[in-house]
């Protein structure tokens, strides 16, 4: 079977099952979505065997068998605590955007950063934070002083940076960011009544 783009029903079926994995936060489900569709559109198995090797490794952590080494943590760095995961620096970037936006439109620092913690306390990363507001400008700190650009915090929100620098209105970049945010588990939405999105 020659690779080729998949039925609508496929792609039907890979909705649906996408949506269901999403309201589940079933990672492993979402991958065997994303493998039924490759498959469907005749993607051979051995392209796509690092998904399937994910999917298996990830099966073993769920059921307590011996972790793959793909998911083994890195070295501890020092100090003997791990970098946090990828999906909080990301999701710290976002923060730290929001503020900036928030304070380009005319807050002062400390009440954009305030503004910026109470929209996004649903954040992975600002909870068991404390002082929401200070984690934020902790973290952009932090951001500042990676001239390296050795940490996703400081590459995702220069990032960022260079996108919102692109838009005049910071209202529109104000409803992108907790949007873009929900891709790393932040937040939940649903649609208003308007049809618009609105963080819940």
């Amino acid at each position: 079977m020659s690779a080729g783009p998949p039925s609508d029903e496929a792609w039907r079926r890979f909705r649906a099952a996408l949506a269901d994995a999403n309201a589940s936060d079933d990672a492993i489900g979402a991958l065997k979505a994303v493998l039924d569709l490759l498959a469907e559109a005749g993607v051979p198995p051995a392209e796509s065997a690092v998904l399937t090797r994910t999917r298996l490794a990830l099966n073993d952590l769920v059921g307590g068998r011996e972790v793959p080494e793909m998911l083994r943590p890195a070295p501890k760095r020092k100090g003997g605590r791990p970098p946090p995961p990828t999906a909080v620096e990301v999701q710290r970037a976002f923060a730290v955007a929001l503020a900036d936006v928030l304070h380009r439109d005319g807050r002062t620092r400390r009440e954009a950063d305030a503004m910026a913690a109470r929209r996004m306390a649903s954040l992975l990363a600002l909870r068991g934070a404390g002082n929401g507001a200070k984690a934020i400008a902790r973290w952009r700190e932090d951001a500042a002083a990676d001239v390296g650009r050795k940490g996703y915090l400081r590459v995702v929100l220069d990032a960022l940076r260079a996108r919102l620098a692109r838009e005049s209105d910071p209202r529109v970049s104000e409803r992108a960011i907790p949007r873009a945010a929900a891709a790393y588990g932040a937040f939940r939405f649903e649609p208003t009544k308007t049809g618009e999105d609105r963080d819940t």
